[in-house]
């Protein structure tokens, strides 16, 4: 069926699962399905999502299923396997869809009907600022090894693309559609960017999957780093991943863990640094560990030459 699947698991949110279930009422143009995923939710949190199931009834097709296997990644894999349309969006349970998204998505489907459309997000903080969440984008793996750009809500995927790649690793609990986005570039899509606007309130809270700190999910980085590196083959992917094995280390030690910090940077592969690439690896370092901004900039300035 040619149109949109949007696959949204669901577990312990539950002050942020109403909301995001009233900002797909309120969606200008509905999915052709909603499938809402139960990864061991509440009581509570399922009977929300019958509530939201009737009150869909004959405007969207709403399907509610059960994810047998635990985690995040296994139950949009059981939603991917589900969906009917060409195309999937996976959601959080916790944010806020923009009214107008499906709209838009659907417009650029029709105009043309490539393997990928990557859209801007808007993250919200805690103390209720925000932030666009801008980085461009890149057909080439190491540009999302640095930045990433592809998150798990700024991309619509083919459904036949997405299964072609491996679907989600369900090995990875933390950074884990930083690794699928490099995995979807390394198998070349046809892809468009839409800069335009900024779409969905994101919530970054110390009960997302962001979590508090890097620091408290050191050995979840080291995981999804190593998954990276048997992903890519080319050169410059490689330097890409030393480069922001750096940066993320220094980031560690300014957040007052110098020793983790330091075991991170000295993660080695087999693959020889030329001179250059651990003068630019040492530089980063030092300066994500002075907490200043836009490493990731430098880095992907300096791969881009």
């Amino acid at each position: 069926m040619n149109g949109i699947s949007v696959i949204i698991p669901y577990y312990n949110r539950m002050d942020y699962f109403k909301d995001m279930l009233d900002s797909l009422l309120g969606l200008v143009v509905k999915p052709d399905e909603i499938i809402l995923v139960n990864n061991n939710a509440s009581s509570q949190m399922v009977a929300m999502a019958e509530q939201f199931k009737a009150k869909m009834a004959e405007i969207c097709n709403v399907i509610l299923m059960d994810s047998i296997s635990p985690g995040a990644c296994a139950a949009r894999n059981a939603g991917l396997n589900r969906a009917s349309s060409d195309f999937v969006y996976f959601f959080d349970s916790d944010d806020i869809m923009s009214a107008d998204f499906i709209e838009r998505v659907k417009k650029e489907i029709s105009r043309q009907e490539l393997d990928m459309y990557v859209f801007v997000t808007t993250i919200r903080k805690n103390d209720g600022s925000t932030h666009v969440r801008n980085y461009g984008a890149s057909k080439y793996p190491w540009y999302q090894i640095i930045t990433p750009f592809l998150t798990t809500q700024s991309v619509v995927v083919r459904k036949m693309y997405f299964q072609q790649t491996g679907g989600w690793d369900e090995s990875l609990h933390y950074w884990n559609d930083w690794e699928l986005g490099v995995r979807l570039l390394t198998n070349k899509p046809q892809m468009l960017y839409f800069q335009d606007k900024s779409y969905h309130i994101i919530h970054s809270h110390p009960n997302s999957i962001t979590g508090r700190s890097l620091s408290e999910r050191f050995d979840e980085i080291n995981i999804a780093i190593d998954k990276v590196y048997h992903d890519i083959q080319d050169r410059k992917s490689i330097n890409a991943l030393y480069f922001r094995k750096s940066i993320i280390a220094g980031k560690i030690k300014a957040e007052g863990n110098g020793l983790l910090g330091m075991r991170l940077k000295k993660k080695s592969y087999p693959e020889k640094q030329s001179t250059l690439n651990r003068i630019i690896s040492f530089a980063l370092y030092h300066y994500s560990a002075l907490g200043l901004p836009g490493a990731w900039r430098i880095a992907a300035k300096i791969l881009s030459c």
